[in-house]
């Protein structure tokens, strides 16, 4: 293994999809990235956003698999076969931006198994009361969840996954929320919750624990601002509210945009 591959595995169990990518890029652009190195070339592209070299990637991954005669190569024409298709054609329109959605003739069987144990963990949830005597006994929850994926393979002898985007940096962004509105002079008239959840990568067990056993009248939380995995690429002023359109917030995130 390369030293540019191994440090972008690295990267990647960080979470650091960007640096993984400048890495192995870099690498390509200098030749020193082996043809069966292409395929993680083109995962850690699509994540950090570059989907033309993630094409790319695969495409040329997939050219040296046929040319070496790869067993791979020789899976993708057994899953094509008989569709009119096959993995070149299907790369190309990817990069012309003609590729559409097709049947593949035949069916195809998984099967997996998994083993269930139990485990315990809890939300973290903090309170700062509003200073409106009437607002105040209304609530605004800010949440994000506090879990990664846990540990897995060692990379640099380290096990633990830890998540530095998803979702580390919510986490943080929620404490510096909640440290500023703590200490500012003018208090909050509503009352805010601070929940750092738990289990979302589990299945948003931490939201659905706090959904269904509030630690305040559930009819008095009156908003819930979740924070996952903010995408801060470069620097920005912008916000991006995902799920806006299915909230009763609309309208007033929309007049104090403006």
């Amino acid at each position: 293994m390369s030293e540019a591959v191994e440090r972008a595995r690295s990267a990647v169990a960080q979470d650091d999809w960007l640096q993984a990518f400048d890495l192995l890029a870099a690498a390509d652009a200098d030749g020193q990235l082996p043809s069966a190195d292409l395929p993680m070339l083109g995962e850690v592209a699509y994540a950090a956003g570059h989907l033309d070299v993630a094409i790319t990637a695969w495409e040329r991954a997939h050219a040296a698999a046929m040319q070496a005669g790869d067993q791979r190569a020789a899976a993708a024409a057994a899953i094509f076969a008989g569709s009119g298709h096959d993995a070149s054609d299907l790369f190309k329109a990817a990069v012309d931006g003609q590729l559409k959605a097709f049947a593949l003739p035949g069916t195809l069987t998984l099967a997996g198994q998994t083993l269930i144990e139990p485990t315990e963990s809890r939300n973290v949830v903090a309170r700062l009361d509003g200073s409106d005597p009437s607002l105040g006994r209304e609530f605004i929850a800010y949440t994000a969840h506090l879990d990664h994926i846990g540990v897995g393979a060692a990379v640099n002898g380290d096990s633990i996954y830890n998540g530095a985007m998803d979702n580390a940096l919510g986490v943080s962004i929620m404490l510096e929320a909640a440290k500023e509105l703590a200490g500012a002079a003018t208090k909050p008239k509503r009352s805010l919750l601070f929940i750092a959840l738990t289990g979302e990568e589990k299945g948003l067990l931490g939201a659905e624990w706090f959904a269904s056993h509030p630690t305040v009248p559930k009819t008095d939380v009156v908003a819930n601002i979740n924070m996952d995995m903010p995408v801060l690429l470069a620097p920005s002023k912008d916000v991006v509210p995902i799920g806006l359109e299915h909230s009763t917030l609309k309208t007033a995130l929309d007049t104090a945009a403006k």
